[in-house]
């Protein structure tokens, strides 16, 4: 069986890892389960996340997935793209071939040919970057969002996600952005794409139903719910198979039903 993992709210809550997680995936792994990170998360770059779960033990810890690698999947290699958010979208799309660039030093009238804007979470975002995104669609560039999650748990807090940005950024541009990472097609069709038995049944660990609940079921998995400061339980129609209060109680449940 494939199980697919949320990270943040359900592996770890910003700088800390939850009480009990590594010792459910080994549990997992133990019973030979194949395990699969795929987060929203784009501000990081991959490889960060699998040396911070390889440092913790956290088993297959190179099975790491993020909204930054499905935006790359969807550009072109020697791309131009103006980035809004972290370095783990600059790291997807310079692996991917692709020029990178911020808004810092572009003004109205250096604005190079840029092909998209590519947007995720940006705890330095600005007027100036707002416009220029703007700017780079008006001229013709693709405006493409790593993830559509609004808000996300870190540090015992809830903070604006990247969501929240590509609102902004779309409402200036009056344009309608591609989403890229959980739940929509190219996440799915890029982890499609990597997993190693596409004959595996999959379970999806998560604790959002718009974001993981609506993944699992584009992948046809059954969803586990784990319960987090996030709300959006009036979500009613996105199946949830089991909720449970960790990522601990999920792999100890999912052990038991053999």
């Amino acid at each position: 069986m494939s199980i697919v993992c949320d990270l943040d709210g359900v592996v770890w809550d910003g700088s800390q890892f939850i009480d009990g997680s590594v010792d459910g995936l080994a549990l997992l792994h133990q019973h030979g389960y194949e395990i699969w990170y795929v987060t929203n998360n784009s501000s990081t770059p991959a490889r960060r996340h699998c040396d911070r779960l390889h440092a913790a033990g956290a088993p297959q810890s190179e099975h790491v997935v993020t909204s930054a690698d499905s935006a790359a999947s969807v550009v072109h290699e020697g791309d131009t793209i103006l980035v809004v958010g972290g370095p783990g979208i600059h790291a997807a799309l310079q692996d991917r071939g692709c020029r990178t660039m911020g808004s810092t030093d572009l003004t109205p009238r250096s604005l190079p040919a840029i092909d998209a804007v590519v947007v995720g979470i940006d705890p330095d975002i600005s007027y100036h970057t707002i416009w220029m995104a703007q700017l780079a669609i008006a001229n013709g560039a693709r405006l493409i969002g790593t993830n559509p999650d609004t808000s996300f748990p870190s540090d015992g807090m809830i903070k604006p996600g990247g969501g929240a940005i590509l609102a902004a950024i779309a409402a200036a541009s009056d344009s309608e952005p591609t989403i890229t990472g959980k739940p929509y097609g190219p996440m799915a069709d890029l982890w499609r794409r990597l997993r190693s038995d596409t004959e595996q049944p999959i379970v999806m660990i998560g604790d959002r139903r718009s974001t993981d609940g609506a993944f699992a079921a584009e992948l046809g998995a059954e969803f586990i719910l784990v319960t987090s400061r996030i709300s959006d339980s009036d979500l009613t129609d996105v199946p949830v198979h089991h909720t449970v209060a960790s990522l601990r109680d999920a792999a100890t449940l999912l052990v038991s039903e053999g």
